[in-house]
């Protein structure tokens, strides 16, 4: 038994314990967060789409922003988000945002002082959507199966997972199944 399997077992029972106790949202997801960081590996290396830096979905208090409104009050906290675009619907809601200092060759004209979530990217992406963009040169591997006392819902939840990073799947990769 691996120290890696175990720890996942571990924060996973955790993750289960807390949908038991009807935890607050926000402490389920950051526990998810770390149980997710446990089961997989994120690996690869950036293949300069620039997919990272378009068609973002920003997050903040664990709810999609989709107006000004909710922009205007992440920058009043976050001064660096100022690099990102909003892109609107036609009835005037966000509907993503890409990155201002994108440049034609697809590397950041920025990088000393980008975000903080694009610091951590591609680990910020999988862990706020559970997959990551193909083509970016990232893959996700699994780390370790599931326990076997993992509920039908958590299991369901992490096989949601595996389902959008499947694209990168060989029959001998480790990849989710």
């Amino acid at each position: 038994m691996s120290v890696s399997w175990v720890s996942a077992q571990l924060v996973l029972w955790v993750y289960e314990l807390a949908n038991l106790v009807s935890l607050p949202s926000e402490w389920g997801e950051f526990i998810w967060g770390l149980a997710i960081s446990e089961v997989f590996i994120v690996d690869g290396g950036c293949a300069h789409t620039g997919m990272c830096c378009t068609g973002l979905t920003l997050i903040n208090d664990g709810r999609v922003i989709r107006s000004d409104t909710q922009f205007q009050k992440v920058l009043s906290r976050r001064p660096d988000y100022r690099c990102f675009l909003p892109r609107y619907t036609s009835d005037g809601a966000i509907a993503s945002f890409s990155c201002m200092n994108l440049l034609p060759n697809n590397r950041c004209g920025n990088y000393e002082n980008r975000p903080k979530i694009c610091r951590q990217y591609p680990y910020s992406a999988f862990i706020m959507h559970g997959y990551i963009p193909k083509g970016c040169g990232y893959k996700v591997r699994r780390r370790t199966p599931w326990g076997f006392w993992v509920s039908s819902a958590t299991t369901n939840r992490l096989d949601g997972i595996c389902s959008p990073n499947l694209y990168l799947a060989r029959k001998d990769d480790g990849l989710c199944r």
